[in-house]
Parts: structure tokens; sequence; C-alpha cells
């Protein structure tokens, strides 16, 4: 659907029936190469047909980009909205928080990277404000995390605002990590682009690979064989456990319950080993191109892991016993992090944190 800036809110609230949609996405786009001006897509999933409804509002190329912000219809354009901001410029007339999301006080002021009117080599850099939000009163204190931490998680800054034990506040200022991966695959071919998007993130290589290739070979009408498409779920499922697993040993320390911490990264070693038998590299990168996938599995491969993946299954069914059998423990993490179900489908959550919520 085409609507003009004005009318995104209200075409918004339709393609969302009031809500009842989730928004699956929203991104910017500049489209001055093809003839046009900018243009802002919402992706609408749309249950009922098993589809996803797009609107588009286009902008012209040299007008204001004021619109009307959906994020208080709808709370999972937030972050869309103030990406769009940073990358593009443009304006949500209305948003409750339009602090830099991913562009953050090295930028400088003005500069939106995925216009296309700036090169990949653009020297950015400036000094502008960024304001940590907290809460102030009698009793309260603030403690700072980060962005340095000791683990292996993406840096972020933490500001919580607390009494006692109790958590008033927090305020997450995260991209710390931001490294233009949109601006420096501009012009190259899926192949080039290929090894960049398999690094954008060292956990998931397999979830962002998959979907730039369904992608391109949805764009290029290319066929996948059935057997690439076998290998290629054998391939998630891989990387989806070695992260179940190794995820499980880390909420442990998150409380400081050690044995299980070193039983779920033995478990997450084996599965890394499975990985590297498959794609030669313990994070499955190079398994998956355009059109199919780049080795084959043999049956002995196949054997291996049907039975290494059934000691893993047997000692985590153990793991999960004893962290139950630990008074302590459930009690550090049985009201913590709860998400109401309307607060997932609100914010449009997806995978494990959605199923978790209900």
């Amino acid at each position: 659907m085409l609507v003009k800036p004005e009318n995104l809110r209200g075409a918004a609230n339709i393609c969302s029936d009031s809500g009842k949609r989730p928004l699956a996405a929203m991104f910017g786009a500049d489209e001055t190469l093809q003839g046009g001006g900018l243009a802002i897509y919402c992706l609408f999933y749309n249950a009922a047909k098993r589809d996803i409804d797009v609107l588009k509002a286009p902008f012209p190329a040299d007008g204001p980009l004021e619109y009307q912000s959906l994020t208080t219809l709808l709370p999972a354009a937030a972050w869309y909205e103030r990406e769009l901001h940073d990358m593009f410029g443009f304006e949500p007339q209305g948003h409750p928080d339009m602090r830099p999301l991913v562009l953050h006080e090295s930028f400088p002021e003005g500069f939106h990277p995925l216009l296309k009117k700036y090169p990949k080599d653009y020297d950015a850099r400036g000094n502008r404000e960024y304001e940590m939000l907290t809460s102030q009163g009698e009793g309260l204190f603030e403690v700072p995390v980060g962005p340095i931490h000791a683990g292996i998680i993406e840096p972020g800054h933490f500001r919580f605002s607390q009494a006692g034990e109790a958590m008033l506040q927090l305020d997450a200022k995260l991209f710390f990590t931001h490294r233009g991966i949109e601006k420096a695959v501009e012009g190259l071919t899926p192949m080039e682009a290929l090894p960049i998007v398999e690094r954008i993130c060292g956990a998931c290589s397999v979830a962002n690979t998959l979907s730039f290739c369904q992608a391109v070979e949805k764009c290029s009408e290319a066929e996948v064989p059935y057997r690439a498409w076998l290998i290629r779920t054998l391939a998630a499922e891989m990387e989806r456990l070695y992260n179940h697993v190794g995820d499980t040993g880390n909420i442990c320390a998150g409380v400081g319950f050690s044995p299980v911490i070193s039983m779920g990264a033995r478990l997450k070693e084996y599965l890394m080993q499975l990985n590297e038998m498959l794609a030669g590299n313990r994070f499955l990168r190079g398994l998956i191109i355009p059109g199919g996938v780049q080795y084959d599995v043999t049956d002995a491969m196949l054997e291996e892991i049907e039975e290494v993946l059934r000691e893993v299954e047997a000692v985590y069914a153990d793991m999960v016993h004893i962290m139950w059998e630990q008074a302590n423990f459930v009690n550090r993490i049985r009201t913590t992090g709860r998400v109401r179900p309307e607060t997932a489908f609100d914010l449009a959550m997806v995978g494990v944190g959605a199923r978790a919520s209900g």
C-alpha cells in the first residue's frame, strides 16, 4: 500500500488492525538513484494470510522528512523510528524519546550515513551530548555498568536507579559495535557481501546468512535444491542448540552457580566441535551461500551428530535437574526477567523471548 507521509500513522493503524497485527519491521531507503526520494517501509505480519502486508510512505528528495510518530500507537516502532532518524534524518513528530540510538557522541550532528550523498569513506567525526535517564529521590542511588564487560556479550552502558535491591529504572545505551555494515555492502555483489554478512554476529552467523541468502534468492527467483534446504535447516538447528545450551550455563553465571556454568560450557564445546566437522569452523561460516550450500553432509557426519546429540540431551537434562534442586538458585531467578504476554505482543518480540512469554 502506498500512502502520503501525513497519512502514514493512520494507514499503519489500519494495517495493524488497531495493534492486533504485529509490526514485523520498519526501515528506510534512499531511492534517489532510482529517480525517487526517500521512503519509509512498514511491514505487518498478517497471520490470516500467512503473509506480510507492506506499507510504503515516499518522501520528496528535497522536502521535509516529518511524519506523525507511530510509537504511541505501536510501541514496537520506538527503536525503528530512532534508527530512521539516525540513518536518514526522518523526523517522527511526537516520539517520546528522540535521543540517538545507533550513532553516539562521536558522530556529528546532521550526519545520516545511509543517505546516498555520503560515500563509504566519509570522515564522520563530531561531538554531541547524550543524556542518560535516571530516577531521583531520597534513598535512591545509581549503579553504572559498562560499556566494557568481562564476558563476550555486546558492549552496553547500563544505568540502574535503585532503592536497595529494588530496581526502579534502567536506561540502556547499546550499539557500541555499530560499524556501518549496511553502508559497507552497498554496491557489492551477493558473493562479495556474503563474508561481511556472516560476520555481523559471531553467535548467529547462520541466522544472518540464511536471511541474506533468502532475500537474494527471492529477488533473483533462484530455486534452492531440497537437500540444500535440509542441510541449511540442520545448520540452523546446530546454531540454535549451541547458543541455547551455552546460555543455560550463562544464566547460572549471572548468580554465581559455578557447577552448572562448567557443565554448560562443556556441552557447548561438544556442539561447536560438531560445527567444525560440518563447516570447517566452529561458527558454521562458509556453509550457506546464495542458491544452496557449499558442502554436502555425509552419512558418517550424521551418525556422529546423532551420537553426540543423544549424549548432550542426557547431560542437559541432568543440568536442568541440578538447577531446579537448588533453592537458592531458583529463588534468584523465579521472578527475574518476566515479560507479560501483552508486552511481548506490543513490542513484537520474536523467538525464545516471545515463546517464553506465551
